[in-house]
């Protein structure tokens, strides 16, 4: 199992959050607070980077799912750049 990361980075008025590693039922616990706390700290815009994503299950969708649902809740926006081939269709 590749353990979860999220780097963030500043760019112009976006905070790109770069995710690495997989996204599945064992790492959720992981992700949640860590996605928690960028939407916390970053300002209107979000780019999702997920091409560092090794593997993505459904609970992985269920983590990123939330998030946007946080997001859409404070009325900002939500934009995402979609990760391998492995994570499906349902990043399309």
């Amino acid at each position: 199992m590749a353990d979860p990361s999220v780097e963030t980075v500043a760019a112009d008025r976006c905070l790109v959050a770069r995710v690495s590693g997989e996204m599945d039922y064992m790492t959720g616990p992981v992700l949640r607070p860590q996605f928690k706390e960028l939407i916390a700290r970053s300002g209107r815009f979000v780019v999702l980077d997920l091409a560092g994503v090794s593997f993505c299950d459904s609970a992985g969708l269920n983590v990123l799912l939330g998030a946007w649902r946080q997001r859409m809740r404070a009325g900002l926006c939500w934009c995402r750049r979609v990760g391998p081939s492995r994570c499906g269709g349902s990043f399309r």
